[in-house]
């Protein structure tokens, strides 16, 4: 019926035996800086166009994209949110573009991850030592087998990330005493 005629590229989705991860990003970003277009660099190396268009963003090599919305002063503004802490959903409402789109710039500035992932730890041990610490104010005599039953999301996320923290805040362990013998 239908014959192709035109010869079928391979493509390899999977590096090569004794090619490292440096070696495939190098090859990577040689063909971007010749110009080959996403689609092109993709076919000859596998890796995604997201992988791709975030490799090129790091290291300043423009791409022909025609983005119409995400401009470069979009793009500072997503990073000044994104600085500041705000959720990636909520950037998202306020540039009104898509999340994926804000994990990208997010992602293609350095260290910004990073920050964002030791803005959010602490919050959650600013949360849990709040959480103890008003249970104490509101129980004053509670013990410490009480606090760990009461808020135990927040006990035990305290005791494995800010242990020395939780230890000082919490009542003195009392001693057991086993039941009364009657004589």
């Amino acid at each position: 019926m239908f014959q192709h005629t035109a010869p079928i590229e391979e493509v390899s989705l999977h590096q090569p035996k004794g090619s490292t991860k440096g070696a495939v990003e190098q090859r990577c970003l040689s063909l971007l800086r010749e110009g080959d277009s996403l689609a092109a660099v993709y076919r000859k190396t596998g890796k995604s166009r997201c992988y791709l268009k975030r490799l090129a963003t790091m290291h300043g090599i423009k791409l022909n994209l025609r983005p119409k919305q995400l401009n470069e002063k979009l793009k500072q503004r997503i990073i000044r949110l994104a600085r500041l802490g705000v959720h990636r959903r909520k950037i998202s409402q306020v540039c009104r573009i898509g999340i994926g789109s804000i994990e990208q710039v997010i992602a293609s500035v350095s260290g910004l991850v990073e920050w964002r992932k030791q803005c959010h730890w602490e919050s959650k041990r600013r949360c849990c030592r709040v959480q103890i610490q008003r249970y104490r104010q509101r129980y004053p005599d509670a013990l410490r087998s009480d606090i760990k039953a009461d808020c135990n999301a927040a006990f035990f996320w305290l005791y494995a990330n800010d242990r020395e923290w939780l230890e000082n805040s919490l009542p003195r362990p009392t001693r057991p005493c086993g039941p009364s013998r009657l004589v």
